[in-house]
């Protein structure tokens, strides 16, 4: 599978961080994914979102998917809208795992603080999450909230997203249609200012609906020392 790269740089770690995004697995197998995720060595994993499949009730993959994540670097999760609406995966099925979910909550590690923003309208804990000290990184799921939810003005370092399957089909570099955002969607792959939107790791938004020339990716975002 493709791997995208990033680099930031910020006077607030002392060492580099090598990171690895993964988003919208939905439930599909996962082996050779992580195989290659293994092989790039990260320091943590965050999983944004939508490891199980909403619309075809399917979930058996979605915590041996967790828990392989987890078997190779520590990992975080926050939940996509297809876990809020097809809620089967319990907080403690979960920590059973290893990983660490992020509900509206955050964690340190080392020198980032990770959280997880869950896509309800409920942003009051981002106050102290911005009132952390170190390189703050968001877990969310839904990059049209950058902009709908006033994410872009907050105090966040780097914001991490998907859903959007980088717009599941792709003409002349533009995703065509993405939940939403609609058709000729703006944020569904790439940098956004503070934000970064994968592609997503699996090959259908719903039923039927297949890619085109819009390859699934594993995100590599590497945080260094100014």
């Amino acid at each position: 599978m493709k791997v995208t790269k990033y680099q930031k740089v910020s006077p607030k770690v002392h060492r580099p961080y090598r990171l690895i995004l993964l988003t919208d697995i939905h439930n599909k197998p996962f082996d050779r994914l992580v195989q290659q995720v293994a092989g790039e060595k990260p320091d943590a994993i965050l999983v944004a979102g939508d490891i199980v499949d909403r619309h075809r009730k399917t979930w058996k993959r979605a915590l041996p998917f967790l828990r392989a994540c987890a078997d190779v670097a520590p990992t975080f999760f926050s939940y996509g809208n297809h876990e809020v609406k097809f809620p089967i995966v319990r907080a403690e099925d979960i920590a059973e795992t290893g990983a660490v979910l992020l509900d509206n909550s955050c964690i340190r590690f080392g020198d980032l603080v990770f959280g997880g923003q869950t896509p309800k309208a409920d942003t009051s804990w981002l106050e102290g999450f911005e009132e952390q000290e170190g390189y703050r990184i968001l877990l969310n799921h839904h990059p049209e909230y950058w902009v709908k939810w006033g994410l872009r003005e907050r105090d966040i370092d780097l914001i991490l997203a998907g859903h959007a399957h980088g717009g599941q089909w792709r003409f002349f570099d533009r995703g065509v249609l993405a939940p939403g955002q609609g058709l000729m969607a703006k944020y569904v792959r790439g940098e956004y200012g503070n934000m970064i939107v994968s592609t997503g790791c699996s090959n259908t938004a719903a039923p039927l609906v297949p890619r085109f020339f819009n390859p699934r990716e594993i995100v590599e975002i590497t945080v260094v020392p100014e």
